[in-house]
């Protein structure tokens, strides 16, 4: 719920009340965001407009911050108090077509979860500095470059689908937004028709997040908000999260620093390298699970299924040299050593 900023306001009657108001912060900046397209009117708000405005920046930020802190922008249940305070975005004021905002530094609300490097392995680093709004004029000025950049980090379903949603609240497609910082260091964005098709070309090349079972090492755990962290055989790092399914945390207790064997879902970066794990079962690691040692790669749409070098392995395969070859006198471990080295090309 976005609120008028002040520190004498209070919440509704019958209403839980936030962790704090956006006074009770020491370290904040402030923004104006100006909406273009608004129609007759001088650039008045109507209400109804207004309303789908603020929710989609909130929306927005929230998928945004999610992002960077745990590698997934969605998530099930009840928002972490962490996350709550970050997105106090406080309305400070009305102009002609344009919001006064003040958000709170991410040191006062999510030190925790920004500054914390065993659990940031993996993940992109953030300055504690920045808001909730400072990370979308960051998404938005990464997604709607027009020059490809190396690092794409806001290249995520969920996150271009707020905004996308985002830019489309208006109701007019020819509407447009303008976040400005009021302090140095904020960073602000620019949103027009171009930068929304370009976000929309972004959405259909990345790859989706899929099931998979994952082996490795258990090397940090945050048993009281579900986080973790894998060490995969091929010395990367896999941060993750628990779903708010039936997860017994005790079991994730006793497998730290342990070869493990997780279950769940993969997110992916738009190169197709893991970015983090909705993990849903985990166990420790046998022998058998040696199927399950390889890093996950997302499936990027359009992209060749089959590695190259199975391809130009087939290619100069002599065919000939199977007939009257199956089944041969071959022992099982011969079998087992050749099925291994056909799995290691892959």
């Amino acid at each position: 719920m976005v609120r008028d900023g002040g520190r004498g306001g209070r919440p509704a009657r019958g209403r839980r009340r936030l962790p704090k108001e956006i006074g009770e912060f020491s370290k904040t900046r402030g923004y104006t965001l100006r909406v273009a397209g608004l129609g007759a009117g001088g650039g008045e708000f109507p209400k109804a407009v207004l309303t789908k405005v603020v929710g989609a920046l909130r929306r927005l930020a929230e998928r945004v911050t999610r992002l960077r802190a745990t590698g997934i922008s969605t998530a099930r249940g009840a928002r972490p108090k962490w996350l709550e305070e970050t997105l106090t975005l406080s309305i400070t004021g009305f102009g002609a077509g344009s919001i006064g905002y003040r958000a709170p530094c991410l040191v006062e609300t999510a030190r925790d979860r920004f500054g914390c490097p065993p659990l940031r392995e993996g993940c992109e680093r953030v300055a504690l500095e920045d808001t909730a709004l400072d990370l979308v004029g960051e998404a938005v000025r990464s997604v709607t470059a027009e020059s490809e950049v190396e690092a794409r980090p806001y290249d995520d379903e969920g996150v271009l689908e707020a905004m996308l949603a985002f830019g489309r609240a208006t109701g007019n497609p020819d509407a447009g937004y303008a976040l400005t910082p009021d302090e140095a260091g904020g960073r602000g964005f620019v949103w027009d028709r171009a930068a929304a098709a370009r976000a929309e070309a972004r959405l259909g090349t990345l790859p989706p997040a899929r099931g998979f079972i994952v082996t490795g090492r258990l090397d940090g755990i945050e048993p009281d908000d579900g986080r973790f962290l894998l060490r995969l055989k091929d010395g990367s790092f896999l941060p993750g999260q628990l779903d708010a399914g039936p997860v017994d945390r005790e079991v994730l207790r006793s497998l730290w620093g342990t070869d493990s064997t997780v279950t769940g879902v993969v997110h992916f970066r738009a190169d197709g390298s893991p970015r983090a794990m909705l993990a849903r079962r985990f166990m420790p690691r046998v022998d058998r699970h040696e199927a399950f040692d390889r890093t996950p790669r997302g499936h990027i749409p359009g992209a060749a299924t089959i590695p190259p070098e199975v391809v130009e392995r087939a290619r100069n395969f002599d065919w000939d040299a199977l007939k009257g070859a199956w089944p041969g006198d071959e022992t099982i471990e011969e079998l087992l050593a050749e099925l291994a080295e056909l799995r290691s090309v892959r």
